[in-house]
């Protein structure tokens, strides 16, 4: 016998998941219980896929897997419910809702390494600049006084981002 022993990979094969899923998909089509079209199955698909890379990027403790997936997961939801109506198809918006999305990514990574205080940084100033628009795309906040803001107090960031490195060598 040898020394090392091959175990059974307990992966999940994804192309065979898609291909349960996208049956699911077309089966309900067929019955007019969803209406599905080519665009909301790919983005269902990836969103799926994105979630199945990050869990696994959790499991292997890499991050930067929990990054990719996570972030391919909240923007196919993005266009998800763009697709299925519920968000509304405005092209200055999607720059905001990417912006959300990368925050987003970078949280769940912070959840993953807690000890990487820096990618809070990054997650609230990304979720930080979409939430600023939508502030100012609904009149809550003039855009004049956020820039004026932003010329102040921007070596803050530079700071936050010091004591993030700082704080991280110590531990």
């Amino acid at each position: 016998m040898s020394e090392i022993e091959r175990r059974p990979s307990r992966d999940v094969p994804l192309f065979g998941v898609f291909l349960i899923l996208l049956g699911i998909a077309l089966l309900l089509g067929r019955f007019q219980l969803l209406s599905l079209s080519w665009p909301r199955i790919i983005w269902i698909f990836l969103a799926a896929f994105g979630l199945a890379q990050a869990s696994k990027g959790f499991a292997r403790d890499r991050s930067g897997g929990v990054f990719t997936g996570s972030l391919l997961f909240f923007v196919s939801v993005v266009f998800l419910l763009k697709h299925f109506e519920l968000l509304p198809y405005r092209y200055e918006e999607l720059l905001p809702e990417l912006s959300i999305a990368f925050g987003l990514a970078f949280f769940v990574v912070f959840l993953h390494d807690p000890r990487s205080f820096g990618l809070l940084i990054f997650a609230v100033t990304f979720c930080g600049l979409g939430a600023l628009y939508y502030l100012w795309w609904w009149d809550i906040v003039d855009i004049y006084d956020v820039r004026r803001y932003l010329r102040i107090y921007w070596p803050g960031v530079i700071i936050l981002l010091g004591l993030s490195l700082i704080l991280k060598r110590r531990k």
